[in-house]
């Protein structure tokens, strides 16, 4: 009877053992098509002589007229904010539905940061991961009215933007888990006529040089000072126009 026990004892561990070591695939998170992509949209900023500078895809920086042939040097060349495209999709993971917010945009870096010498761009990618119920069933602006939009984020992180892979690389961070600053995501904007200005209040430093406080930028006042413009029908199809597609039977 003991060595039928022992006997039963070794066969349990052996079979612990075997599931132990059993490979099993990860469950990877599934991302859809882009639901909505921005690629175009003119960055203003006023400058303190009161003249409008403007750059494609950014908001340049706020410089005096001394400094005014540096706008496009190096690290001005970021401007205030920049992107080269914008992206909004969905993502099933782990039985939960999200949105996911992309941005991919320019930074750069001193390879010696102490002489100011070696500036080199880089190639980033800001990835807001929203819960599905958080973002708004419809953005509508109102013409001449800013709207402050304040949006939850499950986790926001950043990775190096390699081009065609990015989507493999979201993937690999996410399979870890959902990790990353849980914040709010804030979108002043305004209509303006036939034009949006928006700006991803997120996306601004705030130790930048700016034209009036940090504060301000919450408010109708930052639509005096910069903001990015296009069309509005362009970014009301951003934000609604892949909905209208759901809508239809």
């Amino acid at each position: 009877m003991k060595r039928a026990f022992l006997a039963l004892i070794v066969v349990l561990i052996c079979t612990g053992s075997v599931y132990t070591f059993e490979r099993e695939a990860p469950a990877l998170p599934t991302i859809s098509e882009p639901l909505a992509v921005l690629e175009s949209a003119t960055g203003w900023m006023r400058m303190p002589t009161g003249e409008w500078v403007s750059r494609a895809n950014r908001i340049p920086k706020y410089l005096s007229s001394d400094f005014a042939t540096f706008q496009d040097f190096r690290e001005y060349g970021l401007g205030i904010d920049n992107f080269g495209w914008l992206q909004l999709r969905e993502m099933q993971f782990a039985g939960q539905s999200y949105y996911l917010l992309l941005k991919q945009y320019r930074s750069g870096y001193y390879r010696y940061s102490n002489i100011r010498e070696g500036w080199t761009y880089s190639h980033r990618l800001r990835v807001y991961v929203i819960d599905k119920a958080y973002l708004p069933s419809r953005i509508t602006l109102q013409d001449r009215k800013a709207a402050l939009v304040e949006i939850p984020v499950t986790a926001e992180f950043e990775l190096r933007y390699r081009g065609n892979g990015y989507l493999d690389d979201i993937i690999a961070r996410i399979a870890e888990g959902i990790e990353g600053r849980k914040t709010t995501l804030a979108i002043n904007m305004i209509r303006v006529g036939d034009e949006a200005r928006f700006v991803t209040i997120n996306d601004i430093s705030r130790y930048e040089r700016l034209p009036i406080e940090f504060e301000e930028v919450f408010t109708e006042e930052v639509f005096r000072h910069f903001y990015y413009e296009l069309e509005h029908d362009v970014f009301d199809a951003f934000w609604n126009g892949w909905r209208r597609g759901l809508e239809r039977p």
